[in-house]
């Protein structure tokens, strides 16, 4: 088996990520630059992980069964809420707090647009009269024929 198998099995045995840095003598740095370099192994590191979170999700149900005392009771309490946790962080999508929100309201947006258009169509009213009032104003100053207006000869330049 090779150092990186042994790695992926010791992670989903639950090893932590530091302990198994130290046995291997490499620093966590350069197996976090590990996992960024090499796609195939980030993968088999995940379902690594995921493994041990099934299994520790599976320990759910036997967490309690030996409490005799109140002080076990709590400190089983605290080992389970701590196993939700990791569960609900490494693997989201099964373990994660799930928010589902549905909102089913019909607005009436009628009255709004009425006011919308009753604000817009006096202001293009008063541009289309600006536009025509300024194309008949250039008409007046054309001759027909040519495009300009002919210049007197009496009028002195």
């Amino acid at each position: 088996m090779t150092e990186m198998n042994e790695i992926l099995v010791k992670i989903a045995h639950g090893v932590k990520l530091i302990n198994i840095c130290k046995e291997f003598q490499i620093s966590t740095h350069h197996f976090n630059t590990i996992l960024l370099k090499d796609p195939l192994f980030k993968q088999k590191f995940d379902e690594a992980r995921q493994i041990h979170v099934e299994t520790l999700v599976d320990s759910l149900e036997s967490i309690a069964d030996n409490c005799l005392t109140p002080v076990d009771v709590s400190a089983a309490r605290i080992k389970a809420d701590n196993i939700k946790w990791i569960a609900s962080k490494r693997h989201r999508e099964q373990y994660g707090e799930k928010i589902e929100m549905n909102v089913h309201q019909t607005l009436d947006l009628s009255d709004v647009l009425k006011a919308a258009n009753a604000r817009v169509v006096p202001m293009l009213d008063q541009q289309q009269s600006q536009i025509t009032q300024a194309i008949e104003t250039i008409d007046e100053s054309k001759d027909n024929t040519t495009g300009y207006k002919p210049v007197d000869a009496d009028e002195p330049d």
